[in-house]
């Protein structure tokens, strides 16, 4: 067996290990988001992400960012686009 072989089979061996660990309720919810987002659609209930949590990761980005004004200002253009 090669070493790559190894690696996946361990690899495959802790997914297995992490499956199980999860909540079936919270499994079976991760796949119908996973089916859904591959059909480019979304559940009436489910929020794709925490808008708190997700502005304070760019904020956090931004601020160790070289160009933060041209960063600002396409990042914005894209929200613009998404929301409109």
């Amino acid at each position: 067996m090669t070493p790559r072989e190894k690696a996946l089979l361990e690899l495959k061996r802790l997914m297995k290990e992490q499956k199980e660990r999860i909540d079936p309720k919270l499994l079976k919810m991760a796949e119908k988001a996973a089916a859904l987002s591959q059909e480019g659609k979304t559940a009436e209930d489910m929020v794709p992400y925490d808008r708190k949590t997700a502005a304070k990761a760019v904020e956090i980005f931004l601020r160790g960012h070289d160009d933060r004004a041209d960063f600002e200002e396409r990042l914005m253009a894209l929200i613009r686009k998404k929301t409109n």
